[in-house]
This record gives structure tokens, C-alpha cells and sequence, in this order.
């Protein structure tokens, strides 16, 4: 074999595999954008299929991120100032059902950006900014998603200011907090306990406005992820106000409390399999609809 042909085969191997990447990629988009399918890999995939999907949903989020910075700079935006990390519970490491990609920027609460009418640099307000930036991931992700709409995916560029934002970070990491046998109480802010609340709520809203989704489907995800948060938030701070009550009629009270809320969760924890079944017994419980039953959620956090 000569050198020129196994260059030529090396050529044709590399092309091969810049085609599989390609393919794996838009199987990767795909599946982001039906909620059945992350639901499968959430809920029932083998370990191996959870971390292949996994490595392949970092690296077209990476891809999208890259591009978005790119982007942003030929908008008008200074990209050394602002950095972008997915944000998790802690500890969590299934695949998402979502995306938060949290939006720092290195001069704190404004974006300077360039006005590309004027020539003139502006401060942001991070709120501003948020949409923004978001506009452009829009439309960047379409680009490397087949067309496919990163709302259709939940994938949201957030900062603190981002209505589904925990201003205080440390509501993130109550669970674990408390399996490390510490009062989560002692780390929150009681300033930000309201809105830890509110984002519950948001959430259950904007999935409700999601055109993209049936009811059913819509129940699944606000069913999920109110769960999700009853266990991450509600229950464990429950637990340490059970162990630090004065009296046994508030030790039974907050017991009460903590049972109907395990039940509540598991309830909701149907959805993952029968949303119509989740729907049924949560209002068994509840005498509520979905949204009603997250706002109590929310009020209790």
C-alpha cells in the first residue's frame, strides 16, 4: 500500500467519523426535544445508556455554547466578561430533563455591551441581558438542533436575576446538606425563602404555557419537577423541624405535615409512568388541580 493511499483512507476515515458525529448529534437534539425519550433515559435506561447520552448532551451544549460566544461577540458583547455553566441539584447526575445555563458576569449585576447602532458601550441590567443572550441561544441552538426550538427543549440561559433563578445558590444544595446531618436552615437566607418558592411555581407556569406539549405531557414535567423539589427542599427542612420542635404537639403537627407531603410526592413520582394516574391521585389529595397543588408547594417552601 502506497502512502498516498492510506492517506487517502485516513481522509475518508476522518470524514466518516465527522458524519457519525454529526448523525449522533442530531439523535442528541432529537431526543432533547422529546420529553418521552428523556424520560426513558431518566427513568428507565441502563446506567451505561444514561452516561452515553449524558457525554453526548455536554458535548452539543459545549458545541452550542461555543457558538453562542461567537455570536454574542459579533452582537456587540464582550465574551471574556461572561462565563456559562449548567446549573444542577447537587448530586444530581441522571439526564436532564432540562437545561439552566447560568450566565455570570465578571462586572456583577450589568453586561457592558456595545450598541452596534451607535458604537456607544451600554450596562445591562441583567435582566435585560438575560433575554438578550437568550435570543441568540434561540438561534444558535436551532442551527445545531435540525431546526428544533430550545423552548420545545427547556433549555434556558438564566442569571440571578432569571425568574426560575435561586438568588440564594445554597437552596440547591439543602438535600445535601441535610444527609451531611446539617440544619439547611443555618446556610439559607430567610431573605430569598420566597422566592426559592416562587421559582416552583414559575416553572409549573411556563410549562403550562408550553405550546408545544399536551396536557398530559405538560402534567408529567410540573409533576416531575415539583417532586423533585418537595424531596430536595420540602421534606428535609421538615425533618429538622420535627427534630428541633419544643413540644410534642408541634412534633406531631410537623409530622402531619411531612407524611402528606412523602404522599404527595410519591403521588406525583406516578407521572414518570401514567401521567393521567399521577393527575388522579394527586387530586385525591389535594382536592386541587396541578397548578393549584404547586402553588401550596410553593407557599410551603
Amino acid at each position: 500500500m502506497s502512502v498516498k493511499t492510506g492517506l487517502d483512507q485516513s481522509g475518508q476515515g476522518r470524514q466518516q467519523l465527522r458524519l457519525l458525529e454529526k448523525r449522533i448529534m442530531d439523535q442528541t437534539a432529537a431526543i432533547k426535544n422529546a420529553p418521552h425519550a428523556k424520560g426513558y433515559l431518566k427513568f428507565n435506561a441502563t446506567a451505561q445508556e444514561k452516561a452515553a447520552y449524558n457525554t453526548w448532551d455536554r458535548r452539543h451544549t459545549n458545541k452550542i455554547v461555543r457558538e453562542m460566544k461567537q455570536d454574542l461577540a459579533r452582537q456587540g458583547f464582550d465574551t471574556n466578561e461572561l462565563s456559562f455553566k449548567p446549573i444542577r441539584n447537587a448530586g444530581n447526575t441522571s439526564p436532564g430533563m432540562d437545561l439552566d445555563l447560568a450566565m455570570n458576569s465578571a462586572t456583577g449585576n450589568v453586561v457592558r455591551w456595545r450598541n452596534p447602532k451607535t458604537g456607544q458601550v451600554e450596562c445591562l441590567d441583567l435582566y435585560t441581558a438575560n433575554a438578550m443572550v437568550q435570543d441568540r441561544f434561540n438561534v444558535v441552538y436551532a442551527r445545531n438542533s435540525g431546526g428544533r426550538r430550545a423552548v420545545d427543549a427547556c433549555q434556558n440561559v438564566t442569571t440571578s436575576k432569571h425568574l426560575e433563578a435561586y438568588p440564594d445558590t445554597n437552596w440547591l444544595h439543602v438535600q445535601r446538606m441535610h444527609q451531611a446531618g446539617m440544619d439547611p436552615r443555618s446556610r439559607l437566607d430567610p431573605r430569598y425563602a420566597e422566592d426559592a418558592g416562587r421559582v416552583t411555581l414559575v416553572k409549573a407556569h411556563e410549562m403550562r404555557r408550553h405550546g408545544g406539549a399536551f396536557t398530559d405531557n405538560q402534567n408529567w414535567e410540573i409533576h416531575r419537577g415539583t417532586s423533585k423539589d418537595i424531596k430536595s427542599k420540602v421534606l428535609p427542612l421538615l425533618e429538622h423541624r420535627i427534630n428541633s420542635a419544643k413540644t410534642p404537639q408541634q412534633r406531631a403537627e410537623l409530622q402531619q405535615k411531612h407524611d402528606f407531603y412523602n404522599k404527595l410526592s410519591k403521588a406525583m413520582d406516578q407521572a414518570n409512568h401514567d401521567p393521567v394516574a399521577a393527575e388522579r391521585e394527586v387530586r385525591k389529595l389535594t382536592s386541587m388541580d396541578t397548578v393549584d397543588t404547586v402553588d401550596m408547594v410553593s407557599s410551603s417552601i
